[in-house]
């Protein structure tokens, strides 16, 4: 008995002293950078962006982020927050805290901009628009 209570008594030990008193978890995380607001940012195709991100509280102790993107054929983003605009369309980046997984932010990334083909050209989003608006109805 007394070696299992040793036993028990030395894993709750080891428990505790892997957490540290002084940790402060982040409750939320806030995602900067130009041209960002309301977690929403328009981008060109082949334009990058880099993100900051401000924790709450801000004494927060581990402030190590992980990145990812829903939809890679519109944006990427490497494991240092640069967002590269890719293709036309829509895509989410999630930002989370590596260690405290439950704080994390969403931010929409809407690229314009890539080259479209039109009529065996590539054209600009811009000029294809242009066209389309020039051309006679039917």
């Amino acid at each position: 008995m007394k070696k299992i209570l040793f036993a028990l008594f030395a894993v709750g030990a080891m428990t505790l002293t892997s957490c540290h008193q002084d940790d402060v978890p982040a409750t939320a995380i806030e995602v900067v950078g130009e041209g960002i607001s309301n977690n929403q940012v328009e981008m060109i195709s082949g334009n990058t962006l880099q993100l900051g991100v401000v924790f709450t509280p801000s004494n927060t102790t581990r402030k190590t982020v992980v990145y990812s993107s829903d939809n890679e054929a519109v944006a990427t983003v490497s494991a240092d927050g640069v967002i590269t605009a890719h293709d036309n369309g829509w895509a989410t980046i999630t930002i989370r805290n590596a260690e405290w997984p439950y704080a994390s932010t969403k931010l929409k990334v809407h690229v314009t901009g890539a080259t479209l083909p039109v009529a065996g050209d590539e054209v600009s989003q811009g000029e294809a628009e242009a066209r389309k608006m020039e051309s006679p109805d039917e």
